[in-house]
């Protein structure tokens, strides 16, 4: 991954890895876009696009990623892999692929958000209860979400 750089903040709890090719740092707003499945992440991030082009925003990817309590030192599947399968989504835009290890989805999910986000989520179009059930959570958290059928 010669356009991206890995970075461990704590052992294995968090991984970030930066699209280098046009990353903004100066960005006055952040989207959140929340990784669900790859089908559905990629309906999502192309809604993005148009939205981080009006808002001048910058793209955190954050993926949850549940991990046994048995497997926390050694996580079943790679951060590095999950950072492979979700570079290609991002395309040319500016983003920050944020892998968070952990033991719950909702708590790695409300840990990252800052109060009020801008948060894209992909779902499936006829059985996106999963997807839908998180969109209402995070609203009623007082987050800004915007929920992408897939089709």
């Amino acid at each position: 991954m010669d356009e991206s750089a890995v970075r461990q903040n704590r052992p294995a709890s968090t991984v970030h890895v930066v699209n280098r090719k046009t990353v903004q740092d100066d960005a006055q707003v952040e989207i959140v876009v929340i990784h669900t499945t790859l089908k559905a992440t990629r309906h999502a991030m192309g809604t993005v696009l148009d939205l981080a082009a009006d808002l001048h925003a910058r793209i955190r990817l954050l993926a949850p990623h549940v991990v046994p309590f048995a497997a926390f030192d050694t996580p079943p599947v790679s951060p590095q892999f999950l950072a492979n399968q979700l570079l290609p989504l991002t395309g040319s835009i500016s983003t920050l692929i944020d892998i968070r290890l952990g033991r719950d989805r909702w708590e790695i999910i409300q840990s990252v958000l800052p109060p009020r986000s801008l948060v894209v989520i992909g779902g499936g179009r006829w059985w996106p209860w999963r997807e839908r059930r998180l969109a209402e959570r995070l609203r009623r958290q007082g987050h800004n979400v915007l929920f992408v059928p897939t089709a």
